[in-house]
Order: C-alpha cells, then sequence, then structure tokens
C-alpha cells in the first residue's frame, strides 16, 4: 500500500508541476497529452477529459486523441456514454 501511496503522490506532483508550466505557456500540446494521462491515472476523468480537449484545440487533432477523451468522459460518468462521449 506504501508503494500505491508514493506513486498516487508522484502523479500528483507531475500533475502540479505540468498545471504550472501551462499557466505559462498553454499553446503546449504535448504538455496537455502528459497532463491529461497523469489525470487518468489518479483517476481524475473529468481533468483528463478536459486537458485532452485542450490538446485538440492547441492543432493534436488525431484520433487517438477525440478516443481517449470520449473514454475519459465514459470513466467521469461511470461508465455510461454521455453524448459528448459519443461526438468525441
Amino acid at each position: 500500500m506504501a508503494a500505491e501511496t508514493r506513486a498516487t503522490a508522484t502523479f500528483t506532483q507531475l500533475a502540479e508541476r505540468l498545471e504550472a508550466g501551462l499557466a505559462t505557456a498553454p499553446d503546449d500540446r504535448g504538455k496537455w497529452i502528459l497532463l491529461a494521462r497523469t489525470y487518468t491515472e489518479l483517476q481524475r476523468y473529468a481533468d483528463a477529459a478536459r486537458a485532452y480537449g485542450q490538446a485538440i484545440e492547441n492543432g493534436f487533432d488525431e484520433a487517438e486523441m477525440y478516443a481517449a477523451q470520449g473514454e475519459s468522459l465514459t470513466a467521469a460518468a461511470n461508465g455510461t456514454v454521455v453524448p459528448k462521449a459519443r461526438q468525441a
């Protein structure tokens, strides 16, 4: 259990650093993707979906990003495929 707690703390710290970096470089789609994946690891699915949306908005307009956003939206809705997830 201690290892899991350390991993969560590490991912939380990473998310905080990425958020701070995006405050000064909001167009960095690579950081948005990394933040989205970090949020997914933390099971913060709504935040992950928002971060994937920002990556898409900043030009990472690829099927993989839409699929990841749709999966995050579905996970945030406890497995229900909401209309926005279906659209993604």
